[in-house]
């Protein structure tokens, strides 16, 4: 990406907050260009450094080579100087044994000489004995000699060819470090020519450099725009910070009206249960006291009409079904007239009291004071436990 440089120079391009993008991404440009130009030139130094060692391992090498080859050199002298003192010891050893093999003749004419006069022949023979004695004593000599010449002639020959084979090893040494010398000075000349890398690079960073300048300065004055946004943005955060405030505010005063309305909730269920009971206390109070007035006063039914002892029809009390309702809706058990009464039977007409029995599990009906008071108990009983769950309900919430 390329900058303008009349662009980043006009302040009030820059006043602006919507070129910072603009001005960070040449600010990254110009650093990866400052980065590449610096990675381009240790590149270069490495590269030189690894041709500099390369080198003096070569030049290392080669003094090497040349140490060994010097020295193969001092011992084919010292071979060829053994072989030579080798031969000289042969030529000694022949010459003395053409002395002794010499000797050894004369002795034996000496020998054949001195068998004509017994004791001149026997002083010849012992001097002749003593020559031969001599004389294979310095043959003796002269074949050890010999020997000692052979085994010295055959080392010299040994050590010369260990010290040509030296000599070889040490010219191949030489060869491959020349070869290495070689190499290493072309890698230096291509190392030489590569400073015009390294300059280029140099230059590279040079204006890489410039441009992070000019770039930096656009970013500088973009900062100070920056700021000044940022103070604005800081006094709407400000009212931003108070506007959460009063909707934390408002969160609470709705979380506690949403608390209220629940318990206000579960108070109107508590209620409506408590006045269905209550209803159905009522309801229940209603039809013992209706179960007790038909036994006191003998309600039957007569012409599909609930009557009295007296024939009086009952007011708010009718048949349906055959049986007696009173007037809020309760069935009500026929009640026995005064002669199934009197004859108690259990075969045809049911009394009272024996249905009271199935009903409620009681022999007798309660008194009708004693009915009320029984109604009584039971509604303050459930009052007592609506209130109960009422209170208990009202405390979880305050939890």
């Amino acid at each position: 990406m390329s900058i303008d440089i009349a662009t980043v120079n006009n302040d009030a391009t820059y006043t602006s907050s919507a070129n910072i993008p603009a001005l960070e991404t040449a600010l990254a440009d110009a650093k990866i260009k400052l980065t590449s130009a610096q990675n381009a030139l240790t590149t270069v130094q490495s590269k030189q450094a690894a041709a500099q060692s390369v080198y003096d391992q070569a030049a290392a090498r080669h003094a090497d080579a040349q140490a060994a080859y010097s020295k193969a050199v001092i011992v084919q002298q010292t071979a060829v100087n053994a072989k030579s003192y080798a031969d000289n010891a042969l030529a000694t050893a022949e010459t003395t044994l053409t002395k002794a093999e010499t000797t050894l003749a004369a002795a034996q004419k000496v020998l054949e000489e001195s068998q004509q006069d017994l004791t001149v022949k026997q002083a010849k023979l012992n001097a002749a004995r003593a020559a031969q004695s001599a004389a294979e004593k310095n043959l003796a000599t002269a074949q050890t000699k010999q020997t000692e010449a052979d085994t010295a002639v055959t080392d010299a020959k040994a050590q010369r060819d260990k010290d040509q084979a030296a000599l070889q090893a040490a010219k191949n040494k030489l060869t491959s470090a020349k070869q290495a010398v070689t190499y290493a000075e072309a890698n230096l000349y291509r190392l030489n020519h590569s400073q015009d890398v390294l300059a280029a690079a140099k230059d590279a960073q040079a204006k890489a450099e410039a441009a992070l300048a000019t770039a930096q300065t656009a970013v500088d004055q973009a900062e100070k725009t920056l700021s000044i946004r940022q103070a604005d943005l800081t006094t709407a955060q400000d009212v931003t910070t108070k506007a959460e405030v009063a909707l934390a505010a408002a969160n609470a005063n709705l979380a506690d009206a949403q608390a209220h309305l629940e318990a206000s909730k579960q108070a109107l269920k508590i209620a409506q249960v408590a006045e269905s009971l209550a209803e159905n206390v009522s309801r229940q109070q209603h039809r013992l006291d209706s179960e007790a007035k038909a036994k006191v006063d003998g309600y039957r039914i007569v012409g599909g009409r609930v009557v009295d002892y007296g024939g009086k029809p009952v007011a708010g009390w009718t048949v349906i079904n055959g049986q007696m309702v009173d007037m809020y809706g309760n069935v009500i058990a026929r009640v026995a007239t005064k002669a199934s009464v009197k004859k108690t039977s259990f075969n045809n007409d049911v009394s009272v009291d024996s249905r009271m029995t199935r009903l409620h599990g009681t022999a007798s009906l309660p008194q009708a004071g004693e009915q009320r008071t029984s109604g009584l108990s039971v509604f303050g009983l459930v009052v007592v436990a609506i209130l109960g769950m009422f209170g208990y309900s009202q405390r979880k919430r305050r939890v």
